[in-house]
C-alpha cells in the first residue's frame, strides 16, 4: 500500500467509493433510509474537489487501485475517512489517519464519526465529546462528536498536554499570583489582569503558528506550560520557552521531562528544522536542562536583561534536527 496527495482527477473515484462504502459497510448499523440519504449518489464534486484541495488529503492506493482516503483540515477536524469495501480490516484507515495526524501541527483532532467507525476512533485515543443527531435530506442520523488531545507524557502523576479553550479557568488559576521568583527567571510581567490573560491564552488557542502544551498537576492544577511558538512553516523554524507556575512544582525533574518531551514532539510531530530559546545568564538550572537536552550555545546579549538592580545576559540557544537526530542515535539524553 501507497499513501500519496490528493489530485484533482481523484474526485470522483473518491466519490464512488464514499457511496459504495457507506451502502456496503455502514449499512450494519444504519438503515436503508438512513445511508440513502448520507450517500445520495450525487455529491457536489465541485465543492469536494475544492474542500480537499484546502485541506491535507491523502489517498490510499494498490497499484492502480484507490482503497481509501482521509481529509484533515488545519485546525485538526479530520472530515473524511473511508476505505474501499473490499479493503477492510486491513489498516488502511490507521495509515492514513497516522499520516494526517502527523502532518497536522494541532495538539488536538476532532471528527464526527458514524457509529460504525466509533470503535475504530477510539483505538485511536479519541473520546466521545456527545452523541448527536444529524439530518440528511430529512432523515436523522446518530453520530458522535469526537476528540483526541495530544498528550506527550506523564510522569509521577503530572500530564504535559496539549492546551484547549476550556483550560483557561484552570489556567488562570495556575498562573495567578505570578510568584517573584518565575517573574525573575521569565522576565514575565507580575501586573497582568486576568482580563489580560484570559485573552492572550485563548489568541494563543487560535494561532496556528505555535502549540501551547500545559503541564497539568495530579490534583488537576495547571503547574506550567512549555510552548513551541513563531512556527515558520517554509523554513521550519520555530522559537520555544517552558514556565513552571510555581516554587512547589519545581526541584522535581518536570522542566527537563518537559523540554525534552516538547523538543521531540518538534522535530518528529511537526517535522521542524531548528528550535531556538532565550534564557538569561542569572538561570543556570534552565540553561543546564537546555544543553543537556541538546540546545547550544549561538549568540549572548549583554546586558539584555535585568536581575533587580543587575545587569543580566540574555543566552540565545538552539537545536536543528540534525542534531536532535544524532541524539536519539546515541540515546541520551531521552
Amino acid at each position: 500500500m501507497k499513501l500519496r496527495r490528493y489530485i484533482e482527477s481523484d474526485c470522483q473515484e473518491l466519490a464512488v467509493l464514499f457511496y459504495e462504502t457507506v451502502h456496503a459497510v455502514n449499512i450494519r448499523d444504519y438503515t436503508k433510509e438512513q445511508v440513502d440519504a448520507w450517500a445520495t449518489g450525487h455529491v457536489d464534486l465541485e465543492a469536494w474537489n475544492r474542500s480537499f484541495l484546502e485541506h491535507d488529503t491523502v489517498v490510499a492506493v494498490e497499484g492502480e487501485t484507490v482503497t481509501g482516503f482521509g481529509d484533515m483540515d488545519a485546525g485538526g477536524y479530520l472530515d473524511r475517512l473511508y476505505v474501499h469495501k473490499d479493503w477492510q480490516g486491513k489498516g488502511i484507515a490507521a495509515e492514513i489517519c497516522r499520516k494526517l495526524e502527523k502532518n497536522c501541527p494541532a495538539g488536538r483532532f476532532t471528527t464526527h464519526a458514524s457509529i460504525t467507525a466509533r470503535p475504530f476512533f477510539e483505538s485511536r485515543g479519541y473520546r466521545v465529546v456527545k452523541e448527536q443527531q444529524v439530518e440528511r435530506e430529512g432523515v436523522s442520523l446518530t453520530n458522535y462528536v469526537m476528540e483526541k488531545v495530544n498528550i506527550l507524557g506523564i510522569r509521577d502523576g503530572y500530564t504535559l498536554r496539549a492546551a484547549k479553550k476550556d483550560d483557561v479557568a484552570a489556567y488562570l488559576d495556575g498562573f495567578f499570583p505570578v510568584e517573584e521568583e518565575t517573574a525573575r527567571l521569565t522576565g514575565c510581567r507580575r501586573d497582568f489582569t486576568r482580563e489580560e490573560v484570559e485573552h492572550f491564552f485563548l489568541r494563543c488557542i487560535r494561532d496556528r503558528s505555535r502549540q501551547d502544551f500545559l503541564i497539568e498537576a495530579p490534583d488537576g492544577r495547571i503547574a506550567g506550560e512549555s510552548v513551541i511558538h513563531e512556527v515558520n512553516r517554509e523554513t521550519g523554524n520555530a522559537g520555544f520557552r517552558i514556565a513552571l507556575f510555581g516554587a512547589c512544582d519545581r526541584g522535581k525533574g518536570l522542566g527537563r521531562w518537559a523540554v525534552e518531551k516538547t523538543r521531540d514532539f518538534a522535530f518528529e510531530n511537526m517535522g521542524l528544522q531548528r528550535l531556538e530559546l532565550e534564557v538569561f545568564s542569572f538561570n543556570p538550572r534552565a540553561r543546564k536542562i537546555y544543553g543537556e537536552a541538546g540546545f547550544r550555545q549561538e549568540e549572548v546579549l549583554p546586558g539584555a536583561a535585568k536581575d533587580g538592580d543587575s545587569p543580566g545576559d540574555i543566552i540565545c540557544m538552539a537545536i536543528t534536527e540534525k542534531e536532535w537526530r544524532e541524539i536519539r542515535r546515541k540515546g541520551v539524553p531521552k
